[in-house]
């Protein structure tokens, strides 16, 4: 099985709560939604780091195989992610180590001509 959903989101401050409610009727409508929690808060914490480090529009992509939702978000940034270091008082910066937590791999690659893509996959969940 293979099924695929793209959209694109300007960047702004609804666009992580736009993004989360289409993801959450992707996921629903391909009859996972127990991951979907999981993949909701994987898509805030890509698109927010996109908005935030970026700007423009930024795309999200879905892509469901036989186990696993990844979540593709691609963005005109030139600059690549870098995970920082932990900093108990900073009000950011642990987007990376959310998506860490939560995904069974990540990563990121240069788009020429786009910027770059961002994705992380989530693990199905058994009875989803």
């Amino acid at each position: 099985m293979h099924d695929q959903a793209i959209r694109a989101f300007a960047s702004g401050p609804a666009s992580a709560a736009a993004a989360r409610r289409w993801s959450r009727g992707v996921t629903e409508g391909w009859g996972v939604p127990t991951t979907g929690d999981l993949v909701d808060l994987v898509v805030s914490e890509l698109i927010t780091n996109a908005v935030v480090h970026a700007g423009g529009l930024v795309q999200v992509a879905l892509d469901l195989d036989d186990d696993s939702i990844t979540v593709s978000v691609t963005d005109a940034g030139t600059g690549m992610v870098a995970r920082r270091r932990r900093d108990t008082d900073a009000l950011g910066g642990r987007g990376l180590q959310i998506i860490e937590a939560l995904a069974s791999a990540w990563g990121a690659r240069s788009c020429p001509d786009r910027g770059k893509t961002v994705w992380a996959t989530v693990r199905l969940q058994s009875g989803g």
